[in-house]
């Protein structure tokens, strides 16, 4: 092997280990191989829809210490007063039904635009005659007459105005005769106990067209969920009336308690309990089981039979309430 061969060997060696050399150095630069892809996880349906996000990190035991506690005593009493708020346009508080005879001004914790008209009716099976004039729900006391109508029957109509408070104009009829005006105003003051009880006042302003007088009455009341079918619905309060004949005991004290049962989706049963007494005077109960019955989801009637407890005189009636709400 001459020398020219020789060299022409030695100088291909060296290029072709300074090419090899290159060449690595640009691997380590770069990376051997690119990276694989990340791989892609396909959202979940209901991704974003519920709290959890399907595609986060696997589920892991919460602490002991994120176990839930008891409310304190004293936050629960804050909350009473603490005014109901808008949630996804859901009324706040538990859903207890209303009264058939005292009704409310829509549920506690109306919410704004929530409209329905309904018509209470009563129907006395005996119009009994009393030393005092006696009270009607729907007319007032009348204090011309000492002897009730055959039929009495009220057309209302309820807005809520604004969320939490709410209005009603009701025209009480008896026998086809407007007897009297009633302007009615209802406030939520707000919830407690995990949203299991609600509260707040009502205030009713009573036009008698027999005689001039004038009622105003304020109620306050409460509505208690005790489990998935059993609820209660309380009211308290006080009236005066100003410009009528019954000067001796103008006062009276009223309270409404009912319990209801929601036995279906669509029926629910209850007892209702009004007592109504002078301050100086007379008293009386009305005590009334009744059945609502929500055949679509617009409509739904109310009805019961129950006895009137009046200065020892008991008499038995008939009442119902259509609804329409809008």
């Amino acid at each position: 092997m001459n020398r020219s061969s020789r060299r022409f060997i030695w100088t291909s060696i060296m290029v072709l280990t300074l090419w090899a050399s290159m060449t690595k150095s640009t691997w380590a630069d770069n990376g051997q191989e690119p990276s694989p892809a990340p791989e892609v996880t396909e959202a979940h349906p209901w991704s974003g829809f519920l709290l959890t996000d399907f595609t986060a990190a696997p589920f892991t035991a919460p602490p002991s210490a994120a176990v839930p506690q008891p409310i304190p005593l004293d936050q629960e009493l804050r909350d009473l007063f603490t005014t109901a708020t808008r949630e996804e346009n859901r009324r706040p508080g538990p859903n207890v039904p209303e009264p058939m005879v005292f009704d409310l001004i829509r549920p506690l914790g109306v919410r704004r635009g929530e409209l329905e008209v309904n018509v209470l009716g009563f129907v006395p099976f005996r119009r009994t005659r009393a030393r005092n004039p006696q009270f009607s729900f729907i007319t007032g006391a009348d204090q011309s007459v000492q002897r009730r109508a055959a039929f009495e029957w009220a057309p209302e109509i309820e807005y809520g105005l604004f969320d939490n408070f709410a209005l009603e104009f009701e025209l009480p009829m008896a026998e086809g005769r407007v007897e009297a005006y009633k302007g009615a105003a209802q406030y939520t003051l707000g919830t407690a106990f995990n949203e299991q009880f609600i509260h707040g006042f009502q205030g009713i302003l009573f036009v008698d067209r027999t005689n001039g007088a004038v009622t105003p009455t304020i109620l306050y009341l409460a509505a208690l969920r005790l489990d998935p079918i059993y609820s209660l619905q309380a009211m308290i309060g006080f009236s005066h009336e100003f410009g009528g004949e019954n000067l001796s005991s103008p006062s009276l004290v009223l309270l409404n308690l009912a319990l209801f049962a929601e036995v279906s989706e669509k029926w629910t049963l209850g007892v209702e309990a009004n007592y109504i007494s002078e301050l100086e005077g007379a008293a009386g109960l009305l005590l009334m089981p009744q059945a609502h019955w929500n055949f679509t989801d617009k409509w739904s009637i109310q009805f019961g039979v129950g006895t009137r407890a009046e200065e020892g005189n008991f008499s038995a009636e008939a009442v119902f309430r259509l609804i329409r709400e809008f």
